[in-house]
């Protein structure tokens, strides 16, 4: 396992006819995502009594990083070990931890803290005074109606309120629902992670 930089195609294309292919893209917003009131979701910081809906999220999250299309390859917590992790989180000023809710139900939700809570965004990989966001989850029944952009245009925010310059972010290639998704949002990859497998 490897790093390269996206812009470094030569680099790239050699890897690949070693057997290389890219695995996980390390990416950074290039353009401010407006605050997007254009549903009827609302966004908000969440509390201790949504640690619940966060576990379920994050299960869901995990069900979809195991399908066969992605195909992650991960150890899970035990709900006790995520109610402590987000217990934890939303007490510390250097995470933001947001929820979506759409009629009173919780249906999305996100968190970036700095980077320099995070071990892949390390080195050259850690541009200075950078946050990282680090997951956005919407149910799948509730996905393509904008929730995701609500959660994340509000979260950027935040993160530009709390004082961090540059915003990044990382997802497996093979999510194509996330390939999709942070593009639109204007996250471009500055970096690949390949394998040889």
């Amino acid at each position: 396992m490897l790093y390269v930089r996206a812009t470094d195609t030569e680099e790239i294309a050699r890897l690949e006819q070693l057997g290389f292919t890219k695995q996980h893209v390390v990416a950074q917003l290039r353009q401010n995502i407006p605050l997007d009131a254009s549903n009827d979701v609302k966004v908000r910081k969440a509390t201790s009594s949504d640690i619940p809906e966060l576990i379920k999220l994050e299960r869901e999250f995990e069900d979809h990083m195991r399908s066969p299309e992605i195909n992650a390859i991960f150890d899970s917590e035990t709900d006790d070990e995520m109610r402590e992790g987000f217990e934890e989180q939303l007490s510390n000023p250097e995470f933001v931890t947001l929820v979506a809710e759409l009629n009173d139900e919780i249906v999305g939700m996100a968190y970036a803290c700095s980077t320099s809570y995070s071990s892949l965004h390390s080195g050259e990989r850690r541009p200075p005074n950078s946050a990282t966001f680090a997951k956005a989850v919407v149910t799948e029944n509730h996905r393509r109606k904008g929730i995701g952009r609500s959660l994340t245009s509000e979260t950027v925010h935040q993160l530009r309120l709390m004082g961090f310059e540059t915003i990044v972010s990382d997802w497996r290639i093979l999510n194509t629902e996330a390939n999709e998704a942070w593009s639109k949002l204007g996250f471009e990859p500055t970096w690949y992670r390949m394998v040889n497998e």
